[in-house]
């Protein structure tokens, strides 16, 4: 067993009034919710970053006929 581990145990022995009222089952309960608000977050923001990226990707096939119009004016004109 580990020194934080045996730290650990030693301070639910010693707050044992404490540590008799707490209630477990609400305790895990908000734990888990928590965790899943963490993961829900996480899917949104690399659903949000995919969602971008292909909105760069399509703006620059948008722009690339656009791009290479100007720059067939700038070699035929030399400027």
């Amino acid at each position: 067993m580990g020194t934080l581990r045996l730290r650990n145990l030693d301070t639910l022995s010693i707050e044992q009034q404490l540590t008799d009222e707490i209630n477990f089952d609400i305790a895990t309960e908000e734990f888990a919710n928590k965790k899943a608000r963490n993961v829900a977050v996480q899917k949104i923001v690399v659903f949000i970053s995919e969602i971008t990226m292909a909105l760069v990707f399509i703006l620059f096939l948008l722009f690339l006929p656009a791009c290479h119009f100007a720059f067939c004016l700038i070699d035929t004109y030399n400027v």
